[in-house]
């Protein structure tokens, strides 16, 4: 059955991956989509570019404005929605109630959102469970309070760590599957050393866990602190070592994910030098801040690129201006502009599966922008 489901799915994202191959400047309806609730924060962490480098408005949108914003898009054509942007959702207060109005238009949507928990309370989780939100990303990185705390500045370890502990606790009593529970590690210097103790952590917790090494947004800082200043060796022990540990565990999921990471070393998002990696998010994804900006993906956090103002435009006008197009061209042109190039969303593998079709079927060549070796 599982296999059916999964077939039909694949049956149902062809005209979107045939448009993803395809790559024209015109794109069809994105299937991911974040609206920010809140562009403001309560953390100071180390590695965010939040506190001194992002000069655009700081802010939280209201319900209305956000289901002004919502009831422009269209529901049949998005899967994925993202609560989160530069700011912590749950400083609005309107968050549980936006999670749920979702919900309500469009019940298939994937909602999710990226949270440092510390508001994340019993009556926080509670509503949020409620609510019917379906993923729950926890920033969480450091495995001991001294680290976490050097990184995370302003939180405390004991206070996010009970509040994982009571959501997971509150999903038993409630009987519910949702939210999933996954923590995100952005992998840096400062933490490297505790990826093993991480992995036993995320193990005991009984919940899953994605690695992120650190991407370079702020030149000398972000390169202090990134893993570019170790050795390979060094490198590999660490991530060797977590490997070891998850395999005593026999906890697959996260084995899989730290075997990802051992491929790249831990540095595919900390080169900052993807300057001619494909990249297709242009064709699937937008980001649409707190005051209704269309930016192409969170990487151009200050604004840089925007395909105007959803509150004053219509959605497909917009998704489609010259700005837009324009943009998508110079992605197919395979070079990426400085922002770009920093960003280690890079889709060679799929690429790479679009070469291989096109060796199959050379016709394919003529339907498509881009150069497919």
């Amino acid at each position: 059955m599982n296999k059916i489901r999964k077939y039909l799915r694949s049956i149902k994202k062809l005209p979107k991956t045939l448009d993803v191959y395809r790559s024209k400047p015109a794109a069809k309806y994105p299937f991911d989509i974040t609206i920010e609730c809140s562009g403001t924060c309560n953390l100071r962490c180390k590695h965010c570019i939040f506190s001194e480098y992002m000069k655009r408005g700081k802010g939280i949108i209201k319900f209305e404005d956000f289901k002004k914003l919502f009831d422009k898009l269209d529901l049949k054509s998005i899967e994925l929605i993202n609560f989160a942007g530069y700011g912590e959702p749950l400083i609005n207060p309107e968050i549980a109630k936006i999670v749920r109005y979702v919900g309500t238009r469009n019940k298939k949507i994937n909602k999710y959102l990226v949270t440092n928990a510390v508001l994340l309370n019993k009556e926080m989780s509670r509503k949020l469970i409620l609510v019917g939100l379906d993923e729950i990303y926890i920033s969480f990185d450091g495995a001991t309070k001294k680290t976490y705390e050097k990184i995370r500045r302003g939180s405390r370890f004991e206070l996010v760590l009970e509040n994982i502990k009571d959501l997971i606790k509150l999903k038993k009593e409630m009987s519910s599957r949702k939210p999933k529970i996954i923590i995100y590690f952005t992998l840096m210097k400062d933490n490297i050393s505790e990826l093993a103790k991480m992995t036993e952590l995320v193990d005991r917790l009984g919940i899953e866990i994605q690695i992120l090494p650190l991407v370079i947004r702020r030149d000398k800082e972000d390169m202090d602190i990134s893993l570019k200043g170790m050795s390979k060796e060094n490198i590999r022990k660490h991530i060797n070592e977590a490997i070891k540990k998850a395999k005593k565990l026999k906890n697959k999921k996260i084995l899989a994910e730290l075997e990802k990471i051992k491929k790249t070393g831990g540095m595919t998002e900390a080169s900052g030098t993807w300057d001619n990696a494909p990249c297709y998010s242009p064709w699937t994804t937008c980001f649409i801040t707190w005051d209704g900006e269309i930016l192409p993906c969170c990487h151009f956090w200050d604004g840089q690129i925007s395909y105007g103002n959803l509150f004053n435009g219509n959605f497909n006008e917009l998704w489609n201006s010259k700005t837009a197009r324009n943009f998508r061209k110079n992605c197919v042109k395979g070079k990426r502009n400085t922002l770009c190039a920093r960003c280690g969303n890079q889709n060679s593998e799929s690429y790479k599966k679009f070469c291989m079709i096109t060796k199959i079927l050379p016709v394919l060549k003529n339907f498509s922008d881009r150069s497919y070796k």
